[in-house]
């Protein structure tokens, strides 16, 4: 499942896989992958409704610069901030 959005002039692709979910961060000019965004265990377990309840939206808000993330039947939004891990 893919979902695409642009941020800063990069753009953002959704990726489930196996049960966990990252947001590419991948470079307009030529289409490689800069970074991983890693969202797994952003819903504490005790909040999961079900099976159903999985990570599954995320919007960029241009004007502030802040990305959101929600699931299928999460009971929030999270707005969340992106920083870089040490190598």
């Amino acid at each position: 499942m893919l979902m695409r959005t642009e941020s800063r002039g990069r753009i953002l692709l959704r990726f489930l896989l196996a049960a966990l979910l990252f947001i590419a961060r991948i470079s307009p000019r030529d289409g490689h992958v800069i970074a991983w965004i890693d969202l797994k265990g952003l819903l504490p377990v005790e909040q999961s409704i079900d099976d159903e309840a999985v990570l599954n939206e995320f919007a960029y808000d241009a004007r502030y610069h802040r990305i959101f993330v929600t699931g299928k039947r999460w009971p929030t939004v999270f707005q969340i901030e992106v920083v870089e891990r040490p190598r």
